[in-house]
């Protein structure tokens, strides 16, 4: 495989539910666009986790409204499966 498979393919996302906002990743904060890297590596550890992760200072480009969520996300996953690392 090459980077040309994947031509045209691309992420948008929306921070409130609705479709009619969705934005490009380039239009995203530096915070925000973290939080969809967490949101993609969560979303891999679910299908097929890996024993654990290792992550270091991922609050440091986040915006303040959401570390609060990702804190509570990552420590309810340490608590269940004991695999991330922070």
């Amino acid at each position: 495989m090459s980077v040309d498979d994947f031509t045209g393919v691309g992420i948008k996302v929306s921070f409130n539910g609705r479709t009619n906002e969705m934005r490009d990743m380039q239009q995203l904060s530096g915070g925000q666009k973290s939080l969809v890297a967490l949101a993609l590596i969560f979303s891999i550890q679910k299908c097929d986790p890996a024993p654990f992760y290792l992550f270091d200072e991922i609050d440091q480009a986040l915006d303040p409204q959401y570390r609060h969520a990702v804190a509570g996300k990552s420590s309810k996953k340490q608590r269940l499966n004991k695999s991330l690392l922070m």
